[in-house]
């Protein structure tokens, strides 16, 4: 099938599709945002284009008024490509999912409210700071039971003890880098004990966490020291997903009857890493430092946020 290159004004944005792919569904790919609040199912009229070059097959809808018609407007949900294309899209069609709108908002009042709540800082993850012995001839044994051993003595049950392959991948290096002084960090749920994250030593004291709110119009992100309980600093934008329909139900049918469930995943998944990465390089925190995060929200909105953020550890 032939496909076509489609660029979209003013965001200089451009992506490649085929004859199949609505317009709206190719500015959601691009990253180039248009209003659609119901999510292209071509009802609310909302996602005016106007064709700067190329041909297209459009559909005409009582959505599309008059008035529109005669200034040139399109809907993009309703019009596919038949060869390469410039786009153009109105400003009253242009929306900014994802642009910062909020830092640091009240966060002295948001830490005291939680302190008086939580009383003290008890995260799930924790760090411990560990001098292993070398292996040696007479003490062969592999770096993760090595690992084991020692927290068995420190008194961890072990017996439920699993990690994942990022941490493996690090195992043996990161121990020898650092002359068996290295800081681990584990993440405690009834019997079951799990190695997250392997470091340099003198890390324990070196804690963050995140919390996110996730809503239908925005998603906030606080970053939190998870040694003194401090909100450092907080961080909203506008709900990316929007631009796959504005409320909970357009966005269930994008997900369902246009196959966009994967889409609305990375438009969250973007959100976050973008606000976190931006509080992060304000506070001069490097992202492997964050032992722990929690996300709130819909279910629906949340749309099994397991995706790749800023840092695959994450827990």
């Amino acid at each position: 099938m032939s496909r076509f290159n489609i660029r979209f004004l003013p965001y200089d944005r451009a992506i490649e599709v085929d004859a199949e792919t609505t317009l709206l569904k190719a500015s959601i790919m691009a990253g180039a945002h248009i209003n659609a609040p119901c999510g292209g199912k071509g009802t609310c009229g909302k996602c005016l284009i106007k064709v700067k070059e190329g041909d297209y097959d459009t559909r005409s809808t009582p959505q599309l008024t008059e008035e529109n018609r005669d200034r040139g407007y399109l809907l993009g949900c309703q019009t596919r490509p038949k060869g390469d294309m410039v786009i153009e899209v109105p400003i009253e069609s242009q929306i900014r999912p994802g642009e910062k709108i909020a830092v640091g908002a009240k966060k002295e009042e948001l830490h005291r409210l939680f302190m008086e709540l939580a009383g003290e800082v008890q995260p799930r993850t924790k760090k411990i700071c560990l001098k292993l012995t070398p292996p040696s001839i007479d003490d062969p044994v592999a770096d993760l039971e090595r690992l084991k051993k020692e927290l068995s003595i420190l008194g961890f049950h072990t017996e439920h003890f699993h990690c994942g392959l990022p941490f493996l991948r690090k195992l043996g290096k990161t121990l020898r880098d650092e002359n068996w002084d290295v800081t681990v960090t584990l993440y405690q749920s009834g019997t079951a004990l799990e190695a997250l994250d392997i470091q340099p030593k003198n890390l324990c004291g070196v804690r963050y966490g995140v919390a996110v709110d996730i809503g239908t119009t925005t998603v906030v992100v606080y970053l939190v020291d998870l040694v003194s309980g401090e909100i450092i600093d907080t961080s909203a934008s506008y709900n990316a997903q929007s631009r796959c329909g504005d409320d909970v139900i357009s966005r269930i049918v994008y997900a369902t009857e246009m196959d966009g469930l994967d889409e609305l995943q990375r438009l969250v998944s973007d959100n976050i890493n973008h606000l976190l990465e931006g509080m992060a390089r304000k506070h001069n925190i490097d992202l492997e430092l964050i032992d722990k995060m929690v996300v709130t929200g819909n279910t629906t909105l949340d749309l099994n946020l397991m995706c790749p953020l800023s840092r695959s550890s994450l827990s």
